[in-house]
């Protein structure tokens, strides 16, 4: 187990993820002596990892019978890899982006190289919730030039239902012609694990884009994190060989 993330958290989330991957609703889950052996840790261990399962919603437990799968409390944002969560909140009835934190910062090295700026140059930095069903579901960090992050900033009330990437272009003819994203998993940290409702150290999905204007030239980048109980991406391959 890894030594900076209490053991129980870490055996709630890999628990969670094996059931939805082996098991249906209804379905027994092991025994909490099996548990123990599996994973190497105490009874009180495998206990609070069940407890943190139970209070999700995700197991019953059953006194003289044992603990089953309930299935997952709610289901899962699907999206292609190509499209941005914004948008789909953008289209969700009940569904928004809250601005949690903003302020004028200097960027972070790996801002500054991916912007193609100074690292002693200032940025505007937002940090928004996305809000689905009253739930939140991604933590989005946005950088941006100065300039472009003033105009962003006298448009907050937009930016509740607006992506950037469109405020920018509807609003103040800003043309994003390509997007460049990475996607990989990581664990959450204490900056953002409260704000998702989430345990520090829970899986989360993170996304990475650099915006380019029509000459390659980078517009803005965001640093997105999603609750992979929340989310997945989806693919369709067609050329599969």
């Amino acid at each position: 187990m890894r030594g900076d993330v209490p053991k129980y958290v870490a055996i709630k989330g890999i628990l969670l993820a094996r059931m939805e991957r082996e098991l249906t609703p209804g379905s027994r889950v092991p025994s909490e002596a099996e548990l123990c052996a599996d994973f190497g840790v105490s009874r009180a261990t495998v206990q609070q990892a069940l407890r943190l399962l139970e209070s999700a919603g995700c197991i019953r437990r059953e006194q003289g019978r044992g603990t089953f799968y309930v299935g997952r409390s709610m289901p899962r944002t699907e999206q292609r890899p190509s499209e941005l969560l914004e948008s789909l909140i953008k289209h969700r009835d009940g569904a928004m982006t809250k601005v949690v934190h903003k302020q004028v910062r200097t960027p972070p090295a790996v801002v500054a190289d991916r912007l193609g700026i100074s690292a002693d140059s200032e940025i505007v930095y937002l940090e928004r919730i996305g809000i689905v069903e009253g739930e939140p579901i991604v933590f989005i960090r946005t950088f941006l030039p100065y300039d472009l992050g003033q105009k962003v900033l006298s448009d907050e009330h937009d930016l509740e239902r607006m992506t950037i990437a469109t405020l920018l272009e509807d609003k103040h003819g800003i043309r994003i012609a390509s997007v460049r994203q990475t996607i990989s998993a990581t664990l959450a940290d204490p900056s953002f694990a409260e704000y998702l409702d989430i345990d520090i150290g829970s899986p989360v999905l993170e996304g990475q884009r650099i915006y380019f204007d029509q000459s390659e030239r980078p517009i803005f980048c965001t640093i997105t994190f999603y609750r992979a109980d929340r989310h997945c991406f989806v693919v369709t391959l067609k050329d599969w060989r």
